[in-house]
């Protein structure tokens, strides 16, 4: 199931299966020879009247994200069916995909890949991206996507906004800032966009401050504050013949991070991506040609100087980095078919030195120099039949090789009697198929099998000793462990009347030689305090089942209401339960229209998730209710509009977790908070 948030709505998840893929390539067709021409696609527009009245009116979770233009990026994707996010803090959330982590999914912004530098996975790639940058976010529940990525759990792709061109409006700008009370965060962005015939410019800035947040009753967490900037630069040519030549920068400092659920905080967390696109309408057979190279960097380090010193055992420096350059050629094949190549190659550097009290500082490569190269090969094809039908099909084939240049390193795996000098190779396979039939003009029906491989990610290949504080263990990966396989079913409803729509799937992932740490007694911890050691080993089968279901309806005129209810249980190769899978979560909104407000309460409940798995040393989650109350209102001007949104989140100060969150550390209390933004006409 792919879901993709549009002028952060959720558009595609109620639409017609075969409508949202013609009504998008007939508006490129059509806009394509028009000047006033905007962007490559109806679905990347931000203030397009035909997307907006056809799902505005009838969600009120599109109203929320669509008129708070400062949500966070992981606010975003917490409102999304089978989308959760793991935190450690109030910072850089790691998104959960029906119980799946960042392991299992690849992460792509704008068709790039980019990896973190930090072994704790304190930096995911969401973490670099802001709202005020995305034109959508895709997300591909499972492997029915092969042209994603080669992975077992699907794929979440960032897609950032490009320059507008538009005839009529050579100068768009847009300022905003927020408070919010639970923290005393403030922030601010400007968002400007300047167009001259076959020029355009887009430029933005964002910046966020907090301080630590109070949790449910007013306790305060220690060490969850954080400031960072996100600025970028963008710029699009047309070119004659239906062609667009553009430039991408993106950059997003993130300073003085505090991480409450881990033993240390972050001094920096900085990345750089540049990218250089070209996209040509028509080329002899090809249609839709588009050309992409990139190169992205990011450089992190760990920083326990800001804590008490009874907290420190020992003072530790663990700066890391990561650089990835690639390049991608897709197009369209006829009118069904979709190939592309892509190529990518990433280094990851990360290092920790200890300072005992006695004797001399202890150096080690956490990731050894760690060098992956992939190359690979996808097709797409989709074809409607016998009116009612439509037909999808993906392959896609990966080469790709990794190993380390680090002698250092070498030295350290020896000592398992390990090596990691010789290229580790590995053929990754992703195939899918999958037939939606409309029956009449309210209920269409998929049904979806698909099977996907995914690389070790470099901690469970190369990781040396990475101390992981949500089990309390250290962590040492295998070069030659095996890639990880997984077959996925999903059966997938959609049916809807004028006031009505209801959405429905159930699904199940099959997994072979699954990869997670096992406890060996008979090595040593080096972190003080650890339990033990685990290495990453392929420990064999696993399943994961469950299923989402959503309902829209339009009470009155001015009244909708939205529910949503997700549920995931997995087990491992013991048949005990699977770690970090989500309890059963139901979510009720209603959006009331009054005299020009938008009133929105909403209750979301969690049950309590006792199904933990014992070897991963998880814990047990008590169950929630949260209420909250939002309130929106349009004030028009001469020069612009006034945008203002307001409410109180958590009313009930609820002191509580989500299963998946690191460290028992409880999440944000009540929270008042004042969003205001003034854009032009």
């Amino acid at each position: 199931m792919k879901l993709r948030i549009t002028l952060f709505l959720l558009v595609g998840l109620y639409g017609s299966v075969f409508s949202q893929e013609e009504t998008v390539y007939k508006a490129w067709q059509d806009s394509i020879k028009n000047p006033d021409y905007i962007m490559k696609n109806i679905l990347y527009l931000d203030e397009m009247d035909v997307v907006e009245s056809q799902y505005e009116s009838n969600n009120p979770l599109v109203a929320q994200v669509r008129k708070d233009k400062s949500m966070a990026t992981d606010d975003l994707l917490h409102c999304l069916p089978g989308v959760n996010m793991m935190r450690r803090g109030n910072f850089a959330s790691e998104p959960i995909l029906r119980g799946l982590s960042s392991e299992r999914y690849v992460v792509s912004i704008d068709g790039m890949r980019l990896f973190g530098a930090c072994t704790d996975k304190m930096d995911p790639a969401s973490s670099y991206i802001e709202p005020n940058n995305l034109a959508n976010i895709d997300i591909n529940l499972g492997n029915d996507e092969a042209i994603d990525g080669a992975s077992t759990g699907g794929c979440v792709s960032f897609n950032l906004k490009t320059p507008k061109f538009n005839a009529n409006k050579r100068v768009f700008a847009r300022v905003g800032m927020k408070y919010n009370t639970v923290a005393k965060g403030f922030d601010q962005l400007v968002d400007l966009n300047l167009n001259k015939n076959n020029l355009a410019i887009r430029s933005s800035f964002v910046h966020r401050k907090a301080q630590n947040y109070k949790a449910g009753g007013g306790n305060e967490v220690r060490y969850s504050q954080f400031e960072k900037y996100n600025y970028s630069f963008a710029m699009s040519y047309r070119l004659p013949h239906d062609q667009l030549l553009s430039f991408t920068f993106l950059g997003d400092d993130a300073i003085d991070v505090g991480y409450p659920a881990l033993p240390m905080d972050v001094s920096f967390a900085k990345a750089k991506m540049f990218s250089l696109n070209y996209y040509r309408m028509n080329l002899g057979k090809l249609k839709e040609v588009e050309i992409k190279a990139y190169h992205n960097f990011v450089d992190h380090a760990m920083d326990d100087t800001k804590r008490d010193a009874a907290d420190v055992p020992m003072h530790m420096d663990m700066p890391g980095n990561t650089y990835t350059s690639g390049f991608y050629a897709q197009a369209n094949l006829l009118d069904s078919l979709k190939a592309k190549i892509e190529y990518y190659n990433t280094f990851a550097h990360a290092e920790m030195t200890m300072y005992p009290d006695v004797g001399s500082p202890m150096y080690m490569l956490t990731y050894p120099d760690v060098v992956r190269n992939s190359a690979s090969i996808s097709l797409d094809y989709n074809k409607i039949f016998l009116k009612r039908n439509l037909l999808k099909m993906g392959f896609r084939y990966e080469k790709a090789a990794t190993f380390i240049i680090s002698d250092f390193g070498e030295q350290q795996l020896n000592v398992f009697n390990m090596s990691g000098k010789d290229p580790k190779k590995m053929d990754l396979i992703n195939a899918n198929v999958s037939i939606s039939r409309k029956i009449k003009k309210s209920t269409e029906l998929k049904l979806t099998t698909s099977y996907g491989q995914r690389l070790p990610t470099t901690s469970e290949q190369f990781g040396f000793y990475l101390y992981n504080r949500q089990n309390g263990y250290d962590f040492v990966g295998d070069p030659d462990i095996k890639k990880e396989g997984a077959w996925q079913n999903q059966l997938m409803a959609v049916w809807h009347k004028k006031k009505i729509r209801t959405h429905v799937a159930v699904f199940h992932y099959q997994f072979h030689d699954y990869i997670m740490g096992i406890y060996a007694s008979n090595y040593s911890n080096m972190t003080i305090g650890a339990k033990g050691v685990m290495f990453y080993e392929n420990t064999g089968k696993a399943s994961l089942m469950g299923g989402e279901w959503s309902l829209m309806s339009d009470i009155t005129k001015t009244t909708h209401l939205m529910s949503t209810a997700t549920y995931s249980y997995g087990y491992d190769f013991e048949n005990d339960p699977l770690p970090l899978i989500p309890p059963l979560k139901i979510t009720n909104s209603i959006s009331q229209k009054w005299k020009g407000f938008m009133i929105q309460p909403e209750v979301i409940w969690s049950s309590a998730q006792n199904n933990i798995s014992a070897k991963f040393g998880e814990l047990s989650t008590k169950s929630f209710l949260l209420m909250n109350l939002r309130l929106y209102k349009t004030f028009q001007l001469k020069q612009g509009a006034i945008e203002m949104s307001t409410g109180i989140e958590n009313i009930a100060d609820t002191n509580y977790r989500e299963h998946f969150d690191w460290g028992n550390i409880p999440r944000l209390g009540r929270n008042f908070f004042m969003n205001l933004s003034w854009r032009m006409k």
